[in-house]
């Protein structure tokens, strides 16, 4: 039986091949076309700290490693299946998971950490994200591609798990298929710290007598993925506009105007916040800062109470440009200095009085998990 080279792999591809009772004794090869689908997964490194709140100690600005039990889902005409790998298999090597006895394997799916395990993620609260950055969901899938090489059944070892074999199979040989998967974290993480009043120098007076933070929170943010942009207030604020904040941090109400005081107050910690991004400038947070009393220094104006401080526009470091905040980056701030005329009295986003701040990146790192025949 003779078939051009293209031909053989359009047929192969379909699951439409199979081979003579003679070409089966020869090579030791299923008549139906079972295979094996080989996943390598790029093991994950865990955090040096991971607490709530924290920056990682030590990872400056390199990437941040996503940790946890990963699952792989194969469907297939005969033999899809699912295999775990835990956390403490990973640690230990494991890296390589290897379905065998499957036919006409059709897609591979990989998913961590609540992700929801078709990836779609319209219906999964943004408050289900709100976890330490080693611990974000993530997601990806891939179809199989049939290769040309075989390979017979392997035991199970610290970096090989397998999943479906047959001790009575040792010496057959399957066909392999490899999938090529790239995982990735729906949400973006936005980290605060060193929020603060600005000094004043003489010949400077400072406008306020009195001033007390009361909480962060988070506006102009979905609720869900692919949903709108909600227009949220503190909770508690009777002034502010749209529904409670449902990203937020209630801060003890605390003297703004005390010499050298930072928030948070506590070294090391951050104010964070996990969030779907959009795509234009005009769909990233407002990250607003709500002040629950105020008084006016003596010959001041008068002021309104509340009052607010908003975060609207963000730059990378040299340079003015704003930019969109992106799924799979961490954007922290480390120095938000606010001036007297950065508070006022409108919670409704007016961007004139916004803080622009500059934030440092980092990646997000999702593991790639990438099939191969042949052991690394």
């Amino acid at each position: 039986m003779k078939l051009t080279k293209s031909l053989f792999w359009a047929f192969a591809g379909l699951g439409l091949f199979a081979c003579s009772n003679e070409d089966v004794t020869e090579n030791n090869q299923f008549p139906e076309g079972n295979g094996v689908v080989s996943v390598k997964i790029v093991t994950p490194e865990s955090l040096t700290k991971a607490m709530p709140t924290e920056l990682p100690d030590g990872s400056g600005n390199g990437p941040i490693k996503v940790v946890g039990d990963i699952t792989i889902e194969l469907d297939a005409t005969v033999g899809g299946t699912t295999h775990t790998l835990t956390q403490e298999e990973i640690a230990n090597g494991a890296t390589t998971v290897k379905f065998w006895n499957v036919q006409n394997p059709t897609k591979v799916r990989v998913y961590m950490n609540g992700a929801p395990t078709d990836g779609n993620y319209s219906e999964k609260s943004i408050l289900d994200y709100q976890v330490v950055p080693a611990s974000i969901a993530a997601y990806g899938e891939a179809v199989p591609t049939l290769t040309s090489n075989t390979e017979k059944p392997v035991a199970d070892t610290d970096a090989v798990k397998n999943e479906g074999n047959n001790p009575e199979d040792a010496n057959k040989n399957y066909q392999m298929y490899t999938a090529n998967v790239t995982m990735q974290i729906p949400v973006a993480r936005l980290e605060v710290s060193g929020i603060a009043h600005k000094t004043h120098q003489s010949p400077e007076t400072c406008e306020y007598s009195e001033l007390t933070i009361s909480g962060i929170y988070l506006d102009n943010i979905q609720s869900v993925k692919n949903n709108t942009f909600g227009d949220y207030k503190f909770t508690g604020d009777t002034k502010g506009q749209g529904s409670d904040a449902i990203l937020a941090y209630t801060v003890t109400p605390t003297d703004f105007m005390a010499a050298g005081a930072v928030w948070p107050s506590e070294e090391g910690k951050v104010y964070g916040f996990n969030f779907y991004p959009g795509t234009t400038l005009a769909q990233n947070p407002v990250l607003k800062i709500y002040f629950s009393h105020a008084k006016e220094a003596t010959g001041a104006e008068p002021k309104s109470e509340p009052r607010y401080a908003m975060i609207t526009k963000y730059v990378a470091s040299g340079d003015g440009a704003g930019i969109v905040l992106q799924a799979g980056k961490v954007y922290r701030i480390t120095n938000a200095i606010l001036d007297d005329k950065n508070i006022i009295g409108d919670e409704g986003g007016n961007t004139y009085y916004g803080v622009t701040v500059e934030v440092t990146e980092a990646t997000w790192s999702v593991e790639t998990i990438d099939g191969v025949w042949v052991e690394q």
